[in-house]
């Protein structure tokens, strides 16, 4: 079946742009696609100029899901929409935008028959679509990208899971220039998986100044049982692998989250599992050559299901920060942020419960110029299921101010993802029950003052 030709629209459909007179509040607009159907946003990056760019899934006129990625100038003007439909179910996982103004969305797409590809689409600063490339592994199978990033040329590097039919789920990392052109791909798998059934899976990539990428996630290292390792890979300019560090836990331990520092020391963090059967949030950095520098491991207090979602440095350099969560005696789940020093020192921890007493999730961390800490998830409100959080602390964890946000549908509404700009501003994009729609995007945009 012939795939049709990739949309690109001028502007949005339906959209409603909601002003309000909150202090730190700049604007809010959400996108509720043609069908007005499940519209999900799951990233978003701001470029120089403070414009923002947003990706997710949209159901589309056929009734397949289809990339949908639109930008706001600093106001939260549409600058452009675009949608692209491959002629079946497309999902994006990951966007980037260069110094250009060119912008890069990678996901999974129906590969009609040979179960889902990779397919990374490229954009220009008006959104017209450059390229669009589709990655079908070895094994005919599902192939699906999980994260992107972009190296010191602008170009994007992609990883995800492939499969092939011997070894099962595999990392496959592929290297792209501006123009689309595939320079590199690399395959890892774990020498001691079981065949077929073997699982692994990336979760999270960076690039250092040389060109050098990573790319971290969860391995299984036992050739009969699921035994779930972190599995960090670090790959030459040209593809080859360098070197691999693994940690080996009690036997289910997930690298979700990675970052890499100006000397190429590396951060990755996720959860172990504990000898209860519960697990901790694990933090460990390796050196350029893959050595392993220090393990920060953090168990909250009531000695449960604690666990790393996403990482970040300062300004500085000189720390880390880690997000997550952490389980309560009672089960449900508070937002855990963890400072820890380039060394390995916990500098501090600090807890968040919402005013329910639910369950509380990080999504996404960021810090912005002045060493402030935002954190992005979802809190469970008071009536209101789950709405958007915004927490904000200063570098030495004093809260400073927290943000909210119950969209039209009063129903769930979850931060995904957050981006920090030059000029004070704090974007937070997700998805959002509509008032007369199923999910939204919602994407919202603070002045955070310093």
């Amino acid at each position: 079946m012939a795939r049709s030709a990739p949309i690109v629209m001028p502007c949005v459909l339906v959209t409603a742009l909601i002003l309000t007179n909150c202090q730190r509040t700049q604007w809010i607009m959400r996108y509720d696609g043609e069908a007005s159907g499940r519209d999900e946003a799951v990233a978003v990056a701001v470029d120089h100029s403070g414009n923002a760019y947003v990706t997710g899934s949209s159901i589309g006129p056929s009734g397949t899901r289809d990339y949908l990625t639109l930008s706001y100038d600093p106001w939260g003007r549409i600058r452009w929409v675009a949608r692209y439909d491959s002629g079946g179910d497309d999902s994006p996982t990951a966007l980037a935008a260069n110094p250009v103004g060119h912008v890069f969305v990678t996901g999974k797409s129906d590969g009609m028959g040979a179960g889902f590809d990779y397919l990374t689409v490229a954009y220009d600063s008006t959104g017209t679509l450059r390229w669009a490339r589709r990655y079908n592994g070895a094994g005919n199978g599902d192939d699906e990208a999980t994260a992107l990033c972009l190296g010191p040329d602008g170009s994007p590097y992609v990883t995800g899971r492939s499969v092939v039919l011997d070894t099962g789920f595999d990392y496959m990392t592929l290297h792209y220039n501006t123009d689309g052109d595939l320079l590199w791909q690399a395959r890892y798998d774990d020498p001691m998986g079981g065949g077929f059934t073997n699982e692994d899976t990336p979760t999270a990539i960076a690039v250092d100044s040389l060109g050098r990428a990573y790319v971290t996630g969860y391995s299984d290292h036992h050739p009969i049982y699921v035994d779930f390792g972190y599995a960090t890979v670090q790959y030459d300019i040209d593809g080859t692998e360098r070197w691999v560090a693994r940690y080996d836990g009690q036997g289910y331990d997930k690298a979700r989250a990675l970052v890499v520092d100006s000397t190429s020391h590396v951060y990755v963090t996720g959860n172990t599992l504990t000898p209860q059967n519960y697990s901790d949030i694990l933090t460990i950095s390796y050196d350029e050559d893959g050595n392993e520098r220090w393990r920060s491991q953090y168990d909250g207090s009531a000695h449960r299901t604690d666990a790393g979602v996403a990482i970040t440095l300062d300004t500085s350099q000189e720390h880390i920060i880690v997000a997550g969560v952490t389980t309560k005696q009672d089960w449900t789940r508070d937002v855990c942020t963890v400072r820890i020093t380039h060394l390995g020192q916990e500098v501090w921890v600090r807890t968040y419960d919402g005013p329910a007493g639910g369950q509380d999730e990080a999504r996404a961390v960021a810090v912005d110029g002045f060493e402030r800490i935002f954190i992005a998830g979802q809190r469970q409100g008071t009536g209101t299921a789950n709405d958007y959080m915004l927490l904000c602390y200063d570098p030495g964890g004093n809260p400073l101010w927290e943000e909210t946000y119950n969209g039209t549908g009063n129903g769930d509404d979850v931060a995904m993802a957050i981006a920090t700009d030059q000029r004070w501003s704090v974007t937070v994009t997700g998805v959002s029950l509509g008032s007369a729609s199923d999910m939204d995007y919602a994407t919202i945009r603070y002045l955070a003052l310093p």
